[in-house]
């Protein structure tokens, strides 16, 4: 998979995020750096990974640069020339990759902290699930696992999940219960809190969107493991974050 982000000066945020981990996992970051000044190519810029050992790379007479092997977890590469502001790029990798960017540095007449910007090749609203997958605190679901257990349905990947129980209702349905205070969990949907027991709406069928429809799920047994943007100590039965498919 070959992904793309442009970006450029002070304030920019974007994220290095990539799928689930392989035996052989290797992330290849390419681009070009330019002068943001005269849109030139810049040469001789140097690309290298902060950690002890970590791969680097310079720009070409065109200004491009491929830096193979980003370190697999959080890491972050360094972008700097002298005379140049530098660019700092943290990196969220979890797998095979491949992520195109294009910079621009601003001339600086002195040295300045670096500029941190991330990127991401994880579909718009996933970045929360990969930042929060790092914590450990939940069981989660990846956009593989899901693709490769799309003819099952979400309550039949539940079941294997610690903590969680399904307790049936009416029409064939099934809400998703925790074990540790036999209440039905909260349940987020792409980033909209939709049920809350006792605060908001009433408790979903947890099959109402079928595992094909689904690119990722976060699941919290209870309030001490959901974060804190999820409702934290608040959410005493736990929580399941649904996020479709993007793309």
């Amino acid at each position: 998979m070959r992904n793309k982000w442009i970006w450029g000066l002070a304030g920019a945020t974007l994220a290095v995020v990539v799928g689930a981990p392989t035996a052989a996992a290797q992330v290849v970051l390419t681009g070009t750096v330019l002068n943001d000044s005269s849109r030139a190519p810049l040469a001789g810029v140097e690309i290298a990974i902060e950690a002890a050992g970590g791969a680097k790379t310079v720009t070409d007479a065109d200004g491009a640069f491929t830096l193979v092997g980003l370190p697999l977890g959080i890491g972050t590469a360094i972008i700097r020339k002298v005379g140049f502001r530098p660019v700092r790029l943290r990196t969220y990798a979890f797998g095979d990759d491949t992520v195109t960017i294009a910079v621009r540095l601003k001339p600086a007449v002195v040295e300045l902290e670096p500029l941190e910007v991330r990127a991401s090749s994880l579909p718009r609203g996933l970045q929360e699930f990969a930042e929060r997958r790092f914590t450990g605190f939940g069981t989660y679901l990846d956009p593989e696992t899901l693709r490769k257990s799309e003819h099952r349905r979400l309550s039949d990947l539940l079941r294997g999940v610690r903590g969680v129980q399904l307790r049936p209702a009416s029409g064939n349905r099934y809400v998703a219960v925790s074990s540790r205070g036999s209440c039905p969990m909260a349940v987020w949907l792409d980033g909209v809190e939709i049920y809350r027991p006792g605060v908001r709406g009433s408790p979903p069928d947890i099959d109402m969107l079928t595992v094909a429809t689904l690119g990722a799920v976060e699941i919290y047994r209870g309030g001490a493991d959901t974060p804190a943007e999820l409702g934290g100590s608040g959410a005493s039965c736990g929580t399941i974050v649904l996020w479709t498919r993007r793309g």
